[in-house]
Order: C-alpha cells, then sequence, then structure tokens
C-alpha cells in the first residue's frame, strides 16, 4: 500500500541538493499538494520501483538529522558533566548523531548512540556509487580516530563531492558541509577533509530499514 506522505516527503528530500529545507515546509508540501501532483508523483515512484516504506525511511532520517542542523546543536563538551554531552537523549558527537537520525534503540527501547565503531551492527555495507541520501559514510576506528558522516547528495558527475549533514567537533555544532572523497592507494577510500585527524579507509553503510 502506497504512503502519499512518503512518497511526497522523499521527492522533496531528494531534490534538495544540498540546500536546507525545513521539516515545517515539506509538511506544507504534503498537505496542500492537489491530488494530480500526489498522482504524478506516486507514478514516478512506481516508474524508479522505489519502495514506499524505505521511502518514508530515508525521508524521515533527513529530516530528524536536519532538525540537530536547524538548531546548530552543539557538540557534546565532554566533560565532567555527561549532561553536557547529549541532546535529546543522544550523544551530541558524530556517532550519536547518526543513531538519533537513524533511531537507534537499545534492548528495552530506550534511545542509544553507537559508536563508528559499532554502527555497523544497525547498517549494511554498501558500495560507493549506491550511496543514497540518509546513507553514511563511516570510517570505522575507535579511540577518537574513526568519524561518521551522512551522506545527502553527490555535488559531481564523478561522484567524488557531496553534501553532507554532520555532528562536526571542529565546527563544534550541527553542520551541513561540502566533502571529497579521494581514492587512497590501497584501493580504499577516504574523505580529504578528515583524512589527517581520522585516516580512511571509509565505507558506505545504509540503515537496516532502508535496505533492500
Amino acid at each position: 500500500m502506497r504512503t502519499i506522505e512518503a512518497v511526497l516527503a522523499l521527492v522533496i528530500v531528494l531534490s534538495l541538493s544540498g540546500c536546507s529545507v525545513v521539516q515545517k515546509q515539506i509538511q506544507d508540501f504534503q498537505k496542500n499538494a492537489s491530488p494530480e501532483i500526489i498522482d504524478q508523483i506516486n507514478g514516478w515512484i512506481e516508474d524508479q520501483g522505489l519502495d514506499p516504506e524505505a521511502t518514508k525511511a530515508r525521508a524521515e532520517i533527513l529530516m530528524r538529522a536536519e532538525s540537530w542542523i536547524v538548531l546548530g546543536v552543539p557538540y557534546g563538551s565532554f566533560d565532567d558533566n555527561p549532561l553536557n554531552d547529549y541532546f535529546d537523549g543522544y550523544r551530541a558527537d558524530c556517532s550519536g548523531f547518526i543513531s538519533m537520525a537513524w533511531q537507534l534503540k537499545n534492548s528495552t527501547g530506550g534511545k542509544f548512540s553507537a559508536t563508528t565503531v559499532s554502527l555497523g551492527n544497525y547498517a549494511t555495507e554498501i558500495p560507493f556509487e549506491e550511496l543514497l541520501s540518509g546513507d553514511v559514510i563511516n570510517n570505522q576506528r575507535g579511540d577518537k580516530k574513526g568519524h561518521v558522516v551522512m551522506f545527502v547528495s553527490w555535488l559531481n558527475d564523478d561522484q567524488t563531492r557531496f553534501v553532507a549533514f554532520e555532528e562536526n567537533g571542529g565546527y563544534r555544532k550541527a553542520v551541513q558541509t561540502e566533502l571529497n572523497l579521494e581514492l587512497m592507494p590501497n584501493g580504499g577510500y577516504t574523505i580529504k577533509e578528515y583524512d589527517p585527524n581520522a585516516p580512511g579507509p571509509y565505507i558506505a553503510q545504509t540503515h537496516l530499514t532502508t535496505s533492500e
């Protein structure tokens, strides 16, 4: 059964090309769209062979991630007060940001923040050419050598430059960035801007709720 709200949200999200759109604009579009527009979008979704449930999941992932960016959620201070490390129940660092967007839960249903190492327990590794909005590019190193960003869209046909959403320690808040993917001598990939502090390889991962 098709979910019209999910279809509309996906079309808007995937047409962002890196430009910020707040959740209210998406909701207003859904509410005011004519039946003719809805039929056209549903037809396009069917032609593309997209799954409505995965569609809805991706749209919600991006809207949650963007909510932190709109708010400029500060990067955790990680001092002696643990209350300064979290925002709305999720750890305010790179992997906590992805955990929030993916709505990860623990065994009792509580909010759970994975690390760059453990995010793979909630994801499937995919080739870089299959990246879609809401997937992540993850350096799985531990000991503060890892980093993960959310993929939003490619900026060039060569698929080497892309828009990302992330909780960034350098900016000290959640931000939208433009980053460069670079081939390493060993055949892996790294994010050029972060390689000095979080050396590759990075891998592409999709959340289990959005995988085929």
